[in-house]
């Protein structure tokens, strides 16, 4: 995927996020991060520069490694970034890319195909994305 790639959003889906990134980020969407912050140049930054930041905030002491819409903490940003094929160096953190990843997220451990075909009750999603 590369910048000028898009990502396909259902209605449904993009509820879905919504809902996520108001308890997630908040009024800062796209930029935030832990704890309540934002920086508007971290959807400039590239995945690589991303997880630069997150390790730096790691071992200076901070909680957590929470940012952007949906508050990707490190190792489950790692996996996204690895399972949707991204090339950390190339690939920058844009809104576009964000989604992406959550999405992948959610197809993969989460249940989302299961609950959008109606196969996974939305209790058991629900409950899956509390993990």
């Amino acid at each position: 995927m590369t910048e000028s790639n898009s990502v396909t959003v259902t209605e449904q889906e993009r509820a879905l996020l919504d809902l996520i990134a108001t308890a997630e980020s908040g009024g800062h969407g796209y930029t935030a991060y832990y704890p309540g912050r934002y920086d508007p140049t971290i959807v400039e930054k590239t995945l690589a520069q991303i997880d630069q930041f997150q390790t730096k905030r790691i071992e200076s002491g901070i909680r957590s490694s929470a940012i952007g819409r949906y508050q990707f903490i490190r190792k489950t940003l790692r996996g996204a970034v690895s399972a949707a094929g991204l090339d950390p160096q190339r690939t920058r953190f844009t809104p576009i890319v964000q989604d992406h990843l959550i999405l992948e997220v959610m197809r993969q451990s989460r249940g989302l195909n299961r609950w959008l075909g109606r196969s996974l009750s939305t209790p058991e999603f629900c409950l899956n994305l509390a993990k």
